[in-house]
């Protein structure tokens, strides 16, 4: 926050979820939760930009009486040009699905990541 502010540059604040409350009820707690949730609150409060990745981040930046027109939300995602089976033959994919063991007929998926409450999914 000090140093966007002395380089006159924006500060841009990636949101995902408060690090207090994540520390103190997932994590081995807080000794000084209370500093911890000015400070969040402090560095949110002075953000130009605050960029979530769900619909219920932006519900809880409102619900801490920021301004939502500094808000934006940006699902995660993928860039599909990068990731576009149609790149690749038919016969490629086999080769590939045979090299990983994927036997030709079974439906398969992918996904690195995870799922938590604030992500707006029932886990």
């Amino acid at each position: 926050m000090l140093l966007s502010r002395a380089l006159k540059m924006p500060l841009v604040v990636e949101f995902n979820g408060s690090a207090a409350w994540i520390a103190q009820n997932w994590g081995s707690g807080l000794r000084l939760r209370r500093l911890a949730e000015l400070s969040e609150q402090a560095t949110l409060r002075h953000a130009d930009l605050i960029v979530t990745i769900s619909k219920p981040l932006l519900s809880q930046l409102r619900e801490r009486g920021l301004d939502p027109a500094r808000m934006i939300y940006q699902s995660n995602g993928v860039d599909t040009s990068l990731f576009d089976l149609n790149r690749f033959s038919k016969s490629e994919i086999e080769a590939f699905r045979l090299h990983l063991g994927i036997p030709k007929d079974a439906l398969d998926f992918g996904f690195i990541g995870t799922f938590e409450r604030w992500h707006g999914t029932d886990v």
